[in-house]
């Protein structure tokens, strides 16, 4: 078990202007500065539990473990500026700056080793450009550098999380439908892996971070949705599909739990990262009356990269309801029914084993809102 204190403070200036470019063109513009600090203190302990009568209980057998007290810590300095220039009202065109300085460090209360601290720096640029082809109807195309800080504590050897991200798509809407669709890539020169307890690490290792090497991950999501009146009850109904790839681009041989430990291939998958995603949402009623149905289908996931002992977790769908009355705007009585269909499923093979799914589930309840 963890016990952790977290303090958090800052200050942000910040400067917007908006102006003329030009005859048909007006451009709006921001520059800030933030201070941020950050720190907390881990108190972890080890203690055993045994399962009886279906029950966890402490084990008297086993004594409690000190693993350790440390305390950590970050300061940032985050310089930036954000533009927008709009062009006949049509065309929009966007440019993104950031600069960050990152001051950490870490120390074991109580041990006599010494303070690791470290400073890096990072640049991060953003670019956009949207065209409205009609006021309902617009494309967009997205750029921009991905960065995940090293967090402290770290080796000299860790990198930082790089990116380069893409995104393409549009958005519609007619006869009371909405129809929106991105395509997205991002090509990483180094995926980072942290050592977690839910991936079932060690707690010796907790919060240690991992350099992945190059890795490729691309997709694309879609929505439709639609909204109307059918004989004075309003119904609606939405459908939303996220396809992904998430691979490994480059070998690598791997200490992290997560990934798995050996080799892992180019091309091996990341694991817990489904190809397919479907949600199917239908609703409807009256003033006072409403119900509601909710589909999930996930596809299957790989719980690691590594081939050997690589194991598969099987795709599932769960259907949920649930029923609504308003006695006012204010005041209302629910019967909500999770998994109606009693589906066994697995959801994750970490830590510690096989993890189920939700079981069906009904609850009854009144909401009231302020």
């Amino acid at each position: 078990e963890t016990a952790r204190v977290y303090r958090s403070m800052g200050w942000t200036n910040q400067y917007s202007r908006g102006f003329a470019a030009s005859k048909n063109s007006y451009l709006e513009t921001e520059v800030g500065y933030r201070l941020h600090y950050d720190s907390v203190q881990n108190d972890q302990k080890t203690r055993a539990y045994l399962m009886k009568d279906q029950f966890l209980v402490a084990s008297s057998d086993i004594a409690q473990k000190q693993n350790s007290i440390s305390e950590a810590h970050s300061l940032a300095h985050t310089f930036y500026t954000q533009n927008l220039l709009t062009h006949l009202d049509r065309y929009l065109f966007g440019v993104g700056l950031r600069f960050e300085n990152v001051s950490t460090s870490k120390e074991k209360i109580g041990s006599s080793q010494s303070v690791q601290t470290q400073n890096r720096s990072y640049f991060v640029p953003a670019f956009m450009t949207k065209y409205l082809i009609a006021e309902e109807t617009d494309l967009f195309l997205g750029m921009n550098r991905g960065i995940g800080i090293i967090g402290p504590g770290q080796s000299e050897d860790i990198q930082p999380e790089r990116s380069w991200n893409f995104e393409f798509g549009g958005h519609t809407s007619f006869n009371q439908i909405k129809l929106s669709s991105t395509v997205y890539s991002n090509f990483y020169s180094n995926i980072k892996g942290i050592c977690s307890q839910s991936s079932g690490c060690s707690s010796d290792n907790l919060g240690q971070e991992f350099n992945g090497g190059k890795a490729f991950v691309y997709g694309v999501e879609s929505s439709i949705s639609t909204k109307r009146m059918v004989s004075e009850v309003e119904v609606s109904a939405s459908l939303s599909h996220t396809f992904t790839s998430a691979k490994f681009s480059e070998d690598l041989v791997s200490d992290n739990e997560e990934w798995g430990l050996g080799l892992i291939k180019k091309s091996s998958p990341l694991p817990y990262i489904p190809r397919h995603q479907v949600n199917l949402q239908v609703g409807g009623g009256t003033l006072k009356l409403k119900q509601y149905l909710n589909l999930f289908y996930q596809s299957k996931v790989f719980d690691q990269s590594t081939r050997e002992g690589r194991r598969e977790v099987p795709g599932h769908l769960v259907v949920d309801t649930r029923t609504q009355y308003d006695f006012n705007k204010n005041l209302s009585l629910f019967l909500k029914a999770d998994n109606i269909f009693g589906s066994k499923y697995i959801v994750s093979l970490r830590p510690g084993g096989l993890r189920v799914g939700k079981p069906r589930m009904l609850s009854v309840g009144l909401s009231y809102q302020i």
